[in-house]
C-alpha cells in the first residue's frame, strides 16, 4: 500500500491566512478601566491575575504565529520539490 503527500501552496496559503486571524484573538487587551484607587488585597491580586492571563494569551499567539511560519516553509519546501521532481522527469523522459 503506497501512501501520497498532496500538498498546493494556494491551499497551505489559505490555511495560513485562517490562522493568522485566529491570532487576532490572542492579542493581549488592557484592563480598561482600571481601579487603582481601592487599597484591598483582592483588587491588586485580581489585576495581577489579568495581567497574567494576557501573557499567556500573547504567547500563545505567538506560538501560533511561528507555527504559521513553519507551515508556510513546509509549503515552499513541497513545492520545489515538486518543481525539482518535474524538472527531473522532463530530462529523463522528454516533456508530457
Amino acid at each position: 500500500m503506497s501512501k501520497e503527500i498532496k500538498t498546493s501552496q494556494v491551499v497551505v496559503e489559505a490555511n495560513v491566512k485562517a490562522i493568522s486571524g485566529a491570532t487576532k484573538c490572542f492579542e493581549p487587551v488592557a484592563l480598561n478601566p482600571s481601579d487603582n484607587r481601592t487599597t484591598i488585597t483582592a483588587n491588586v491580586k485580581g489585576q495581577g491575575a489579568y495581567a497574567r492571563c494576557q501573557s499567556v494569551k500573547q504567547n500563545f499567539g505567538n506560538s501560533i504565529k511561528q507555527e504559521m511560519s513553519k507551515l508556510r516553509s513546509v509549503g515552499i519546501m513541497f513545492q520545489q520539490y515538486d518543481e525539482m521532481l518535474s524538472e527531473l522527469w522532463e530530462t529523463r523522459f522528454g516533456k508530457k
